[in-house]
């Protein structure tokens, strides 16, 4: 923009130069021309006076300097032009020297006015990145006003995000209670459907655990090059990624994970819209997790609360059933010991079978309602699971469904009744493979284990159609089974969750109809209690003539007690209460004392102390019966005597074993220990 005016001016001073010059050389031709035009005029007239003879006048003679007074005469218009050309170039100089002037100035504002147009349009653009970035902060938080689960709040988020430049991948991750894994929470756009997206990623030195770890964004230009890529992700044709952490109070909360198909995809622009949209809902984000935490809490406690008391209006079913169902089946049991037609016994062995059948369900809503104490050992969960597993997966294949299992190797042993664990594992396994064999013939089911929140958590997972929202409320209830009439009781999963609960855990159910179910059980991680001796069961004596007291509210209980035990040589009393029980032993002395838990005026568990501070040697010959599996704190109190407490209804048979080994406790010095 500066060379051109240069150019100009030397090519029109030259064209001026040239002019001058030309001038110069008229004005001399001119001089020239008009001196030789009168010396040939000169020449002509002396030629033709020679010629006449006539003599030549000196005026009329040719000199030289006559030629110089001609040119003389010419010098002032000479000099009038090369002044003239001189001003004419110099004029030609001021003009041009004033263009350029002009020129420069209009290109210094044209210049200006350009480097202006671009700062507004740069203004420009930013303002109208800054207000898409607005926009889309204000729709996301517009999807957590939404309400909803955080998870599907968390699903709304990410589909808002799928809008940004380059985010042809996102996915939502948080970390697990252990902080040990990166749980996919939601995911949107192109290769949501593969499994990369559904798996968890254990911490370690991956990309996303690095840019949780640091709290920072890290940015990966060419993901093909970088030394910690997934070959997983990478067959998806990811080739750039960015990984945003979402932050609050200076926690790192979870990790946005934007993924794209083109190398070099996010630029230093795109990487300040994403980090200003994350950081702007960290801590919306925050309040929508707590809130759903709280709510879920909530919601688990009314339903904790609400089971209980069906729990207790069970225990107190349970209670009022045993007591008619023990006097049946031990009169019925006496019937068969005694003489008589096969034909009645065969009538017996019905009732008995009846009344087996019934005491059976009775236990079950015992265990629904929590009151009956389990025999914990210290154990290896993760190798019951195995067990358990390994019991189920024949059956598993031959419906043709798959089963498998991941356990957490640090999983920790605990204390917990082993039995009752894969009573419950086995019935949420059966329960979801005949749903499978009913909705999906090519069904999965996982079973996990890991440690959240310092518990142990088992979950088992299923691709079937799910719970129904209006049946999931209820699964746990007592007799409710979405079963044909006939194919379930519906104490199932009333039974597991009595369990659990008595395990010092929690059972609870994840459903989205369609999407299958997940149940969760969570135990208590409890160090190993010391074992207390034993003696040896089948260690039995023959009975001598002893004195037995019976104390129970239940008359027929009474009698019948009486009369069974009287058939092996020993006295029997009665005692219809605890007050009465406790005159008759200050009146008299027994060598067994058969006393019921639960009775008017005074209970069993008050009765047992005043024998304890009455006679200590007395206390240890007191065997506890009940109608009503025993709650927490009575099983407690249970527990610490060492005394052994049979349930009803019970086998005459198992009273009378008790009865013996006391006894024979009693009586052998070298006999020692509880029973």
């Amino acid at each position: 923009m500066v060379e051109r005016p240069k150019k100009d001016i030397v090519l029109l001073v030259s064209i001026c130069f040239f002019a001058v010059l030309v001038s110069i050389a008229v004005a001399i031709s001119l001089i020239l021309a008009s001196g030789i035009n009168d010396s040939v005029a000169n020449l002509e007239k002396h030629s033709a006076a020679m010629r006449s003879g006539r003599i030549i006048e000196p005026s009329d003679s040719f000199s030289i300097s006559s030629m110089t007074q001609q040119i003389g005469k010419l010098r002032p218009i000479t000099y009038g032009i090369i002044a003239g050309s001189l001003g004419m170039l110099y004029g030609t100089l001021v003009a041009l020297i004033w263009a350029d002037r002009q020129r420069r100035a209009q290109v210094k504002q044209a210049a200006q006015s350009a480097a202006l147009a671009d700062e507004l349009r740069a203004a420009e653009e930013s303002k109208q990145e800054r207000i898409n970035e607005l926009e889309l902060l204000f729709e996301i938080t517009g999807t957590f006003a939404e309400g909803g689960s955080f998870e599907q709040m968390s699903q709304r988020t990410v589909n808002r995000f799928t809008v940004l430049p380059g985010a042809d991948w996102v996915t939502l991750r948080l970390p697990e209670e252990n902080a040990k894994r990166l749980r996919p929470v939601a995911s949107a756009g192109k290769g949501t459907e593969t499994a990369p997206a559904a798996l968890s990623l254990t911490f370690g030195e991956t990309l996303a655990h690095v840019a949780f770890r640091r709290g920072q964004p890290l940015i990966i230009n060419d993901y093909l090059a970088d030394p910690h890529s997934s070959p997983a992700i990478v067959d998806l044709g990811i080739k750039s990624m960015a990984l945003i952490p979402i932050t609050a109070d200076d926690n790192t909360l979870g990790l946005f994970s934007v993924s794209s198909h083109e190398r070099g995809s996010f630029t230093p622009d795109r990487v300040r819209i994403l980090t200003s949209v994350v950081d702007g809902i960290g801590p919306l984000f925050e309040i929508a997790r707590l809130e759903d935490q709280r709510r879920q809490e909530q919601i688990l406690l009314q339903e904790t609360l609400r089971l209980a008391s069906i729990g207790q209006l069970a225990a107190g079913v349970a209670h009022e059933l045993n007591n008619p169902l023990t006097t049946v089946m031990g009169y019925s049991q006496m019937m068969l010991d005694s003489d008589g037609p096969e034909s009645l016994k065969s009538n017996l062995r019905v009732v008995v079978s009846e009344c087996q059948r019934a005491a059976k369900v009775i236990k079950n809503l015992q265990l629904f309602a929590r009151r009956s104490g389990p025999e914990k050992t210290y154990v290896n969960v993760n190798s019951i699971l195995q067990r358990t597993v390994d019991l189920k997966v024949h059956d598993y294949h031959r419906s043709q469904l798959t089963l498998s299992c991941n356990f957490d190797n640090n999983v920790q042993c605990t204390m917990i009744d082993e039995q009752q664990l894969v009573q419950v594992i086995v019935n949420i396994l059966t329960n979801a493979q005949q749903s499978l064999e009913e909705t999906n013939k090519n069904g999965h089911v996982s079973v996990l284990s890991i440690v959240s929140r310092g518990q142990i958590r088992i979950s088992t997972k299923d691709n079937g159609t799910g719970i129904p929202k209006d049946d999931l409320g209820k699964i746990f209830e007592p007799f409710f089974t979405t079963k044909e009439v006939g194919t379930g009781t519906g104490l199932g999963l009333s039974i597991c969750y009595g369990i659990v609960q008595q395990n010092g855990g929690n059972l609870w159910a994840e459903s989205t109809e369609g999407a299958g179910a997940t149940f969760h059980i969570e135990l208590p991680i409890l160090a190993a209690e010391k074992e207390e001796e034993s003696v040896d069961d089948s260690v039995l004596a023959s009975a001598a003539v002893k004195r037995i007291l019976v104390a129970d509210d239940e008359p027929e209980i009474r009698f019948l007690l009486r009369n069974s035990i009287e058939q092996e040589q020993y006295s029997v009393d009665l005692a219809k209460d605890g007050a009465d029980a406790w005159q008759m032993l200050q009146e008299n002395h027994y060598d067994c004392i058969i006393l019921d838990l639960k009775m008017p005026e005074m209970d069993g568990q008050e009765l047992y102390q005043l024998i304890e501070e009455f006679d200590a040697d007395l206390a240890t010959k007191v065997i506890f019966i009940s109608g009503d599996t025993v709650n927490s704190k009575t099983y407690g109190f249970v527990s610490s005597t060492g005394n052994p407490v049979i349930n009803k209804p019970f086998q005459m048979a198992e009273l009378r074993t008790h009865i013996v080994q006391l006894i024979e406790q009693a009586s052998d010095p070298a006999f020692s220990g509880k029973i």
